[in-house]
């Protein structure tokens, strides 16, 4: 199907009003929360985000146990991964890990590292870390990669890979041929059944795969490995029976896998996983989250929200900018004063993470509108003076005010011609299909790519992008999907706002994609408004609300094509939330959207 493009001027950045829309919501599964004890409101969020035939077992996806997780042994390849580790290890061989620069990378590494060393008692002399640097040597087992693993004499053992390597054949087969074997564990999409040269591919999503959940984040499929490896060596009597389990790197693969944005709705072993990771931050927390906790100035118990939001940033903050080692040895700090020097280290970098970021968001939002004005379903943005460290960040930022699947292409750093690009999609659309629809339509467009659904990332040559916008956009208009921001509530309040809504609503955590935070939407009345922040980019508001007064905030207020009066009555999009001030909580509105009724 082709559109003709739209011819007319336009005032940049376009302002597109977002949708707003009440959540479907699946009768037989609040029954079943309402059997079960539940709240209306809780069975009305739960109803929300749960399909009918999750009804059946319904408590083993809201609070599941650790019985209930799924084990390694359907993962495919597993046990000539489980094999050839054990055999790194007895005989006490070079064991590399190679991970992605991204939360969910840097966890895994965290997870592979602990369980060599202080489970498996492997020497550290014998573990080497690698980590792509994202600007220099982009994603996955690159060929810079290959070539420092080379350059440092390297040429025997096993190379683990975590979050990454599923599309990396040539460099696979070049680390084969120096004598290295790879076990590639990921979560991204793959053809048939992996690298051909790797000596095993452990990856949930092949085709071939027998594990039933297919959304869980790198870091967890590099953990279940590491959990299989343990029990091998316990089996062959390399390891006591009373070896500790990976429980204590928990904490880990729970940040990664809020971080990654995998499903929580569809995943019970994502829910399990972050849960558990929590209660251990919560109650025994190591000194990076201590650490975390006073550069952060957090009070109260940390949540999916916490690691979503604070700390999975700071992590990726310094692979953005620079190197993402610091994210490791922060997370594997083994003294406060050891995570505060790397907390300061991040929390530097993120900063330095959201300048570059918000400039050019700007310089994206404006090429984005052009596209817009000109028709596209789905954009593509070049950005000649952009930074690959920031552009997925920037990508998503368009995704959300123009609803479109977005596409940022920026320069790849130290290699002239040479450009790097992160989708993000909206719900419907699949990213990784449409990078294989460009690379099928235009053979040799795209020099590496991958991803999954929700996300990817891929390498051309800058004299391609046309070609690439233009495929990128047909395989939008192709898909079907509905384009233009939308924003999914959960309708109204059930009366006035309180703590005990607050607690209701807390009791249901971890939220994360596709078991989202719950939103809602009802008319207001605007009482007092004000704006705040540097260059007054937010407003703080006093809203009259089922007969209550309450605050909130508006953070990031668009260009919106109307003014804020106290006065007049709104339909708000809001978040319930509390605020603490000089030891006093209040309760405020998140706001996320508001309209003239």
């Amino acid at each position: 199907m082709q559109r003709a493009p739209i011819d007319y001027p336009v005032d940049l950045p376009i302002y597109i009003a977002p949708t707003i829309k009440i959540r479907p919501r699946s009768a037989v599964v609040e029954e079943a929360a309402q059997s079960l004890e539940y709240t209306p409101l809780q069975s009305r969020i739960i109803s929300g985000r749960l399909a009918e035939q999750q009804a059946v077992s319904l408590q083993r996806q809201i609070r599941p146990q650790m019985s209930e997780l799924d084990g390694p042994d359907s993962l495919p390849d597993i046990g000539k991964a489980v094999e050839r580790l054990t055999r790194a290890v007895v005989d006490r061989q070079p064991i590399l890990v190679c991970t992605d620069h991204d939360a969910d990378g840097v966890s895994g590494h965290c997870v592979v590292r602990t369980a060599l060393m202080d489970n498996f008692a492997h020497p550290p002399e014998l573990t080497h870390s690698f980590i792509s640097h994202r600007m220099k040597e982009g994603y996955g087992i690159s060929e810079g990669v290959v070539d420092r693993i080379l350059a440092a004499g390297h040429d025997r053992g096993v190379l683990l890979s975590v979050d990454q390597g599923s599309s990396d054949e040539p460099r696979i087969a070049r680390l084969a041929d120096a004598g290295i074997d790879t076990v590639v564990t990921d979560h991204h999409g793959v053809e048939g059944s992996g690298p051909p040269s790797a000596y095993a591919c452990v990856n949930p999503v092949r085709e071939d795969s027998r594990f039933p959940d297919k959304f869980v984040a790198g870091c967890h499929v590099a953990w279940l490995t590491m959990a299989a490896v343990r029990r091998e060596l316990i089996r062959i009597g390399r390891l006591p029976d009373d070896t500790p389990h990976l429980h204590d790197t928990l904490p880990f693969v729970a940040l990664g896998t809020t971080a990654d944005c995998v499903s929580f709705s569809r995943s019970r072993n994502n829910r399990l996983i972050v849960q558990r990771g929590l209660h251990r931050i919560n109650h025994r927390p190591d000194p990076c989250w201590q650490a975390l906790r006073e550069i952060r100035k957090l009070d109260g118990p940390m949540t999916s929200s916490t690691l979503g939001f604070l700390a999975g940033p700071m992590v990726n903050a310094q692979g953005r900018v620079d190197e993402a080692m610091v994210g490791v040895r922060f997370l594997l700090s083994v003294s406060l004063a050891e995570a505060r020097k790397y907390a300061g280290l991040l929390n530097a970098a993120n900063e330095e993470r959201k300048e570059i970021q918000e400039a050019m968001r700007l310089l994206a939002m404006d090429e984005a509108s052009r596209q817009v004005a000109r028709g596209a379903a789905g954009l593509a943005v070049w950005l000649e003076a952009g930074h690959s460290g920031v552009h997925g960040v920037v990508a998503s930022r368009l995704v959300e005010a123009f609803g479109r699947p977005t596409m940022c292409i920026s320069p790849k750093q130290g290699k002239p011609g040479i450009v790097t690009a992160s989708a993000r999609a909206v719900p419907g659309f699949h990213v990784r299909n449409a990078f294989a629809f460009i690379d099928e339509s235009y053979p040799g467009a795209l020099l590496a790519w991958g991803g999954h659904e929700g996300a990817g990332g891929l390498t051309a040559r800058e004299a391609d992008i046309p070609a690439i916008q233009a495929l990128w956009d047909q395989a939008v208009i192709d898909s079907g999907v509905d384009v233009g921001p939308v924003l999914m509530t959960d309708g109204p309040l059930p009366g006035p706002p309180d703590f005990a809504m607050i607690t209701e609503i807390e009791c249901l955590q971890p939220y994360g994609r596709e078991f989202d935070a719950p939103v809602f939407s009802q008319e207001m009345k605007l009482v007092e408004a004000r704006p705040v922040g540097q260059g007054n980019k937010h407003v703080k508001l006093t809203v009259e609300l089922a007969g209550r007064l309450i605050d909130g905030i508006w953070f990031n207020v668009p260009s919106i094509p109307w003014s804020i009066e106290p006065g007049m009555r709104v339909r708000g999009v809001f978040e319930l939330d509390t605020n603490t001030f000089r030891g006093e909580t209040k309760l405020q509105l998140l706001i996320r959207h508001i309209e003239p009724v």
